[in-house]
């Protein structure tokens, strides 16, 4: 009996090692249709953007992460669209903002008082800053151009009602920021 177990000891190393798969680098691949599949990891000035693709569509989460190992943003793709709850961390890694998603499928129609010009945005969300103590700061409804990314380089447009908190959470001001960017 105990020859029968080192036999099958045997047996399973040599298939085991005989048979072993090596792990391909799999970021930054393109589909047999000639889309996006799987990691990507895009290098920007002083940061990179790692983003989750299926079949070309962003589906999954998608960080940005500073050259210093630090993350920027994290957040999650559903199908193409904005999805859930974005976080923004600042240099000591405290989130000092949330934009919570709302609605990726929305047309929200605004008139951009600077310019005086109707302007469509495809994503409405709703924004949440905090004090370095992480009191709540501000709150309110963003609308976003596309995507996270132009949230991020262009600002954001506010709408509606914005709440305005002191350190100890009590509303200051509330003001009707429809138009004015973020």
């Amino acid at each position: 009996m105990k020859y029968i177990y080192i036999i099958l000891l045997l047996c399973l190393c040599y298939f085991g090692l005989g048979h072993s798969q090596t792990i391909e680098n799999t970021t930054n691949t393109i589909n047999s249709h000639g889309k996006k599949d799987g990691i990507w990891i895009d290098p920007l000035k002083d940061s990179k953007v790692i983003t989750f693709y299926k079949c070309g569509v962003e589906n999954g989460p998608k960080y940005q992460i500073n050259k210093d190992g630090s993350l920027y943003y994290f957040g999650q793709y559903k199908n193409g669209k904005l999805d859930g709850i974005w976080y923004f961390f600042n240099v000591k890694q405290n989130c000092y903002s949330t934009i919570e998603i709302i609605n990726a499928q929305a047309k929200i129609e605004i008139v951009q008082k600077d310019i005086n010009k109707k302007v469509f945005y495809e994503v409405e969300a709703e924004e949440v800053n905090y004090y370095s103590t992480m009191a709540l700061l501000s709150k309110g409804k963003i609308v976003i151009h596309n995507d996270i990314n132009s949230y991020i380089v262009d600002g954001a447009l506010k709408y509606g009602i914005w709440r305005y908190y002191d350190n100890n959470g009590k509303i200051i001001k509330e003001k009707d920021e429809t138009g004015e960017w973020d």
